[in-house]
């Protein structure tokens, strides 16, 4: 039998609250560094949007649900993604998914390789807009997140996902130097939406309304506060600390300790192999 993730970290997280009578540090310590090693990939996912989308250090900060277009192609000195192509021009964006669906539409490429991944907060891809799956004219994608529940319009793929923050990762391929102007045109077509700029769009190029609400809601802001994995281990301090009356409550500064140790180990152990 498998868990599903939730689950899995629910108890991860709880077991030491619901075992005080059981728990040791050897305990605590494997449950903080299983719970570290699983947490890692949300923790690297959230560093890279804030990079992306807050950090005011970073001189082409994106916002949220928007495309940045990489106009030239990557070389050995690119870090925006890992180990990134150089012969495909690529087209990023952060989605938020939390208030309303985003709508993806890329126009008809011919022969043209493309693919456009969508990654979640524990950095699976779970699908793919891509020539292998669609050929050269990929239908519209709508994209919503995990508590989304109303119906899709028929005329579009629907995409769930498993996260309300999402990576979009584009790719067109550039077969030669000749084709670079065509890319950056077609990169410039790619489109995404909110249901209020698809509706709008779609007024003016066929006069069809489409079933949406006419009240955009407001534009999601990029705040999340700046990276700190120390944050992690700060829950289990307090509610350890919060527990005075409890037997064997002096000991609890003790297993705080141990767990803050055993998820610095277990950062040392999986930082080398980071994204």
């Amino acid at each position: 039998m498998s868990l599903g993730r939730r689950t899995l970290l629910a108890t991860l997280l709880a077991g030491p609250a619901t075992t005080h009578a059981q728990e040791t540090p050897p305990m605590l310590r494997d449950l903080a560094r299983r719970a570290t090693i699983y947490l890692f990939p949300l923790y690297e996912m959230y560093r890279t949007r804030w990079q992306a989308t807050v950090n005011d250090a970073n001189l082409f900060r994106q916002k949220l649900n928007r495309f940045f277009h990489v106009p030239v192609l990557a070389d050995h000195r690119s870090r925006m993604v890992t180990t990134p192509n150089n012969d495909t021009l690529y087209s990023i964006a952060w989605l938020d998914l939390s208030a309303e669906p985003l709508f993806l539409t890329v126009p008809p490429v011919g022969n043209l390789y493309y693919n456009y991944a969508f990654i979640d907060l524990f950095t699976d891809n779970f699908a793919y807009v891509s020539h292998r799956l669609y050929g050269g004219q990929p239908p519209p994608d709508m994209i919503v997140g995990p508590e989304w529940k109303s119906d899709a319009p028929s005329d579009v793929t629907l995409v769930r996902a498993p996260t309300n923050s999402v990576w979009l990762l584009g790719r067109i391929l550039v077969d030669g130097p000749e084709e670079f102007d065509r890319v950056r045109i077609l990169q410039a077509r790619v489109l995404l939406e909110t249901p209020d700029m698809r509706n709008e769009r779609r007024i003016l190029e066929t006069r069809e309304l489409m079933r949406q609400r006419t009240v955009a809601p407001p534009e999601p802001a990029a705040d999340w506060p700046a990276p700190n994995r120390g944050r992690s281990v700060r829950p289990v301090r307090g509610r350890h600390a919060g527990a005075g009356r409890e037997p064997g409550a002096r000991a609890r500064p003790r297993l705080a300790r141990a767990v803050a140790a055993a998820a610095a180990a277990a950062w040392t152990q999986v930082r080398p192999a980071r994204l």
